[in-house]
């Protein structure tokens, strides 16, 4: 907690996706999320996985996370 007025909070994300140019719309919602107050403070490889549930012809999924804190003000 920084002061009464701005709290931290920690923040494990999940990001996946199979369509289009994956990584760089993870880098997009990197990018995104560190303009509305998320500090990226680590990030996992990414992998691409089978797809599980899914049409029989579907592309793979590239999975990653980004570990990181969020600064807020209280309201």
């Amino acid at each position: 907690m920084i002061g009464d007025k701005h709290k931290i909070q920690p923040v494990v994300l999940a990001l996946g996706g199979n369509l289009g140019r994956v990584e760089d719309k993870f880098r997009f919602a990197i990018q995104n999320l560190s303009r509305g107050g998320f500090e990226v403070t680590g990030s996992s490889s990414v992998y691409l996985t089978k797809p599980g549930g899914c049409a029989p012809d579907a592309a793979g999924f590239f999975n990653m996370g980004v570990r990181g804190f969020f600064l807020y003000k209280n309201l």
